[in-house]
């Protein structure tokens, strides 16, 4: 499994030794912060990659078509803002997790809410996705907290409520950049955030989750949260 994973980290290095941020994989602080995204990320695309090939397969009986687009759109924007973090576009990589967030809810609702996708206010659309059965169980409701908490904290960046919330960009040139501070920061939010998206995933897709590979299902467990594993194992 670890070897995936390096042979995978190593690819990523390539591309961006190839980028004009190649002055950036000098610092060994910015190596692992890249190292810990990339191997959340991983996770979260791996599993995107296991739905797809098996979408059709009774063990996903229920998920439709468009919920496997938000899904995959929810992990794309994990994936853009991994770019845009590697540049020190902090800002810009905290929006598009924020937009990760309302794909994700999308996506884990519409099965129980067909036409949730219609929902224009956001303030709405976690109201309808807070009443569905599935974030009735109380493992479920307590992840859906720690994402809504979460966008809140992200809708700061939309407002620009505070100074801390402001990227102050005075020249393009200022980039690449790396703010250990900063990248700390949106590290804790993709850990929380990616670990909670797989761990509802594995809850509600449960059946699925138990019929993956070995291989995949080992770089997919670097993403589950350690103190659901009990309710996702079904102990």
């Amino acid at each position: 499994m670890s070897r995936i994973v390096t042979d995978d980290f190593k690819e990523l290095k390539d591309f961006f030794l190839n980028y004009s941020t190649a002055s950036n994989l000098e610092n060994e602080d910015f190596v692992k912060f890249l190292s810990s995204y990339h191997k959340k990320y991983l996770a979260y695309l791996t599993y995107i990659a296991e739905i797809s090939s098996y979408k059709t397969k009774k063990s996903l009986a229920g998920m439709l078509d468009s919920q496997f687009d938000f899904f995959s759109e929810s992990c794309s924007d994990c994936g853009l803002a991994l770019f845009d973090s590697v540049n020190g576009n902090y800002k810009a990589a905290r929006l598009l997790l924020r937009s990760s967030i309302e794909s994700f809810m999308k996506a884990v609702s519409q099965d129980e809410d067909n036409n949730i996708d219609q929902e224009s206010s956001v303030f709405k659309l976690f109201d309808r996705v807070k009443a569905i059965d599935f974030f009735s169980r109380s493992e479920s409701k307590k992840l859906f907290d720690v994402i809504h908490q979460e966008y809140k904290e992200l809708c700061k960046d939309v407002h620009t409520a505070t100074a801390a919330n402001m990227t102050k960009l005075s020249a393009l040139n200022t980039f690449p950049t790396f703010d250990q501070k900063q990248v700390d920061g949106l590290l804790r939010i993709v850990i929380t955030l990616i670990t909670s998206y797989i761990t509802l995933m594995a809850l509600k897709y449960n059946k699925h989750y138990h019929s993956l590979g070995y291989v995949n299902k080992g770089v997919i467990e670097n993403g589950i949260r350690q103190d659901y594993a009990d309710a996702i194992n079904n102990r």
